[in-house]
C-alpha cells in the first residue's frame, strides 16, 4: 500500500509481479548452478548470462526500492529504510562472489563446485527471505 501512498504508478500486483520474477530467476540460476556442479552441465556460458540477467533485474529493483519505496516504508515504520538497505549491500556481496567465482580458473576444482552451489543456494535464499519480509511490510 506503500506505493498508492507515494501517488505511485507501481501498483501492489506490479511490485508482487517482480519479486515473483525474480524469485523464479533466482531458483533457475540455483539449478543451473546445481547442474554445473553435479556434471549434468558442462557448458559454464548459461549459468553466467543468467547471472548478468538476475544481477541487472536485482540492480534496477533494489535501487528503486532504496530511492523511493523505503524512504516512504520509513515514514510508517521508523529504521526500517536502514535495514533493507543493508540487506541489500550484504546481497550485492554475494552476488559480487558469485561474479568472482562464476570468473574464476578453478572450474574443474571440486570446491569450487560445492561453493559454486553453496553460493547460488545462498544467494537464493537471503533475496527470498528479504523479499518476504518486504512484501509483509509493504502489503500491510
Amino acid at each position: 500500500m506503500v506505493a498508492k501512498e507515494l501517488g505511485a504508478e507501481v501498483s501492489d500486483s506490479d511490485f508482487l509481479f517482480f519479486h515473483k520474477a525474480i524469485r523464479k530467476e533466482l531458483d533457475a540460476l540455483h539449478r543451473s548452478a546445481m547442474a554445473f556442479a553435479t556434471g549434468k552441465r558442462t557448458d559454464i556460458r548459461p549459468l553466467l548470462e543468467r547471472y548478468h540477467f538476475l544481477r541487472s533485474i536485482y540492480k534496477h529493483h533494489s535501487n528503486a526500492e532504496d530511492e523511493v519505496i523505503f524512504p516512504a516504508l520509513d515514514i510508517r515504520v521508523k529504521n526500517v529504510a536502514q535495514t533493507y538497505s543493508l540487506e541489500h549491500k550484504g546481497e550485492t556481496n554475494l552476488f559480487d562472489h558469485l561474479f568472482e567465482l562464476l570468473n574464476s580458473n578453478a572450474k574443474d576444482d571440486e570446491s569450487f563446485l560445492r561453493e559454486l552451489a553453496s553460493c547460488t543456494g545462498a544467494l537464493q535464499t537471503s533475496v527470498s527471505q528479504h523479499m518476504a519480509k518486504e512484501e509483509e511490510q509493504l502489503m500491510t
